[in-house]
């Protein structure tokens, strides 16, 4: 099912649910349009947007989110254009996809809630055919895991050497 934008549903239980204040990184999945679909208001008014593409969208869309994504000190962590589906169903294909750190669940309310924010959520509907958005939290490796993967690495850096 192709989606754009969170249910109802979906909506309040992400704004009334108790969150423990941790950071939290945002799995983002995109897939863009071929031409922008933007309204035909604003198309009036920016007739020079009438050929943009959706991935042109999203990046007007994403540098006009940037200021409000830095205000609540959240920040991009990895951006990838898909290469390839190894895994998942065949008529599920991505363009683009990205983590984005939030410091708590909060500061992304308070982000999407800003009134400024929502104004200019349109071009990001314009952009997009289909997409999703995973909220994940970090498992904390243990200790033992990361000294072995260092020895490990050290181990493969001493005898690649010779």
């Amino acid at each position: 099912m192709k989606t754009i934008k969170p249910s109802n549903e979906q909506i309040s239980a992400f704004v009334s649910d108790q969150h423990d204040g941790k950071p939290t990184v945002m799995l983002n999945m995109l897939k863009f349009r071929d031409k922008a679909a933007y309204p035909a208001d604003y198309l009036a008014e920016n007739p020079e947007h009438a050929n943009r593409t959706g991935e042109q969208a999203y990046e007007a869309y994403s540098k006009k989110t940037m200021p409000f994504l830095m205000a609540v000190r959240g920040r991009p962590l990895w951006v990838g254009k898909v290469t390839t589906a190894l895994i998942g169903p065949v008529d599920e294909t991505w363009d683009r996809v990205f983590l984005v750190y939030y410091p708590s669940r909060d500061a992304m309310k308070k982000m999407i809630s800003n009134p400024a924010y929502r104004a200019i959520s349109f071009h990001r509907d314009a952009a997009l055919e289909d997409s999703r958005l995973v909220e994940t939290k970090d498992i904390p490796l243990p200790k033992i895991l990361l000294r072995v993967m260092g020895l490990v690495f050290w181990m493969k850096q001493l005898f690649s050497r010779g």
